[in-house]
């Protein structure tokens, strides 16, 4: 464990295929360390060849520019405000800067887990930033008041969910109306956003 095994192997195989003349000699010793690389590494390649990357020039999920567009065509406000699943929400600030994220970033990465990002306090809504968070990012059936409440108080206009999750029904007692869904998500215009919709 005091040496660095990769290094050592690494200065290793130079000074060997360095002293190793010209020829089917230095070959083969390429060919068994590259076959060898390959051979360890199965489980990473196979991880790699599965992620799917976005097809589209903005770099993020086919699925968040139906729902900002679904979102866009039903809201009457330029800024609606709205509550998105963890892997949209990380990607709308990029994508679309009209889309008020209710959810905040650091509030986000402590429900997550990270204790260093923040807390949850009475203070800006952040608890009840949490509650949102139980239903859409862990998939929770909270009480439906408790969400209605929590969407109120954030100001929240859309809420999305993933079609996966088992929350729909929770969301719909809430108050919350499906205005249209793509292949991975329903969006829903919440009950404050029905009310503030011109």
């Amino acid at each position: 464990w005091l040496v660095p095994l990769p290094f050592f192997l690494a200065y290793a195989l130079i000074e060997t295929g360095s002293r190793l003349k010209k020829g089917w000699k230095r070959v083969a010793l390429i060919a068994a360390v590259g076959g060898l690389v390959l051979f360890c590494n199965q489980s990473s390649l196979k991880q790699i060849a599965t992620i799917s990357i976005p097809k589209n020039v903005y770099k993020v999920e086919d699925d968040l520019l139906t729902v900002a567009e679904l979102i866009h065509r039903d809201s009457t406000k330029e800024e609606p405000k709205v509550a998105l699943p963890l892997e949209y929400n990380l990607q709308a600030r990029q994508y679309d800067p009209s889309l008020r994220l209710t959810i905040e970033r650091n509030k986000m990465m402590f429900w997550l887990g990270i204790d260093t990002a923040g807390s949850y306090t009475d203070e800006n809504q952040s608890y009840y930033q949490s509650d949102i968070m139980d239903v859409i990012y862990g998939g929770r059936n909270t009480e439906p008041s408790v969400l209605k409440k929590a969407l109120a108080k954030t100001r929240t206009d859309y809420l999305v969910a993933y079609k996966k999750n088992d929350v729909h029904e929770t969301i719909r007692e809430a108050g919350c109306q499906a205005v249209g869904e793509t292949p991975e998500a329903v969006v829903y215009l919440t009950s404050y956003g029905k009310k503030h919709k011109e």
